[in-house]
């Protein structure tokens, strides 16, 4: 512990359970040690993967970051090929609003994430990277940006990013009537 000097977390969007563990753990390092908690998005570190996947490309294009969120849903943002946020990260029903309002016309999109798959029955143009999930080094210049900037969060008030309501659904574990 003596060797650290922050620590950082992927704050969501993700799973509940997942992101509240990974919150829980995070606090209970920080607390006792009084370390700062750097938080970053979930999907700015899948886009850091999909700069990462395309390489050092000179064209412009946009990265859309998704995640299944079930059913016709998925957390998402748009980003440029700089890193540059387009978009806030939020839930989108795929079947009610289109992905890309607002967006630059004639820019190649990069797909990056769990969710893309499942929105490109309606957007075939999307051009789907083999990446589900951001690992712990895409949020490292995500976290590594934060600490030279002294963009902490409040440890003791942090809560994730869960972007919509728990919504508990119906036990599938073969639990015994009561």
């Amino acid at each position: 512990m003596a060797d650290l000097d922050a620590v950082a977390l992927s704050a969501g969007p993700g799973s509940y359970t997942g992101l509240r563990i990974g919150a829980s753990a995070a606090k209970g390092l920080v607390a006792p040690h009084g370390l700062p908690l750097i938080a970053y998005s979930s999907l700015e570190a899948l886009a850091v993967g999909a700069r990462e996947t395309l390489g050092n490309s000179t064209e412009p294009y946009g990265i859309w970051a998704a995640m299944d969120a079930r059913r016709m849903e998925v957390y998402s943002a748009l980003f440029a090929a700089t890193g540059e946020r387009w978009t806030a990260d939020a839930p989108q029903l795929l079947e009610e609003a289109p992905i890309l309002e607002g967006f630059p016309e004639g820019l190649p999109i990069y797909g990056v994430g769990d969710g893309v798959e499942k929105a490109q029955v309606g957007w075939p143009a999307l051009r789907r990277l083999p990446l589900d999930y951001a690992q712990a080094r895409h949020g490292a210049p995500l976290a590594l940006r934060a600490w030279e900037q002294k963009d902490f969060v409040d440890a003791a008030a942090f809560t994730p990013y869960y972007l919509k309501a728990f919504r508990a659904g119906v036990p599938r574990l073969g639990l015994p009537k009561l």
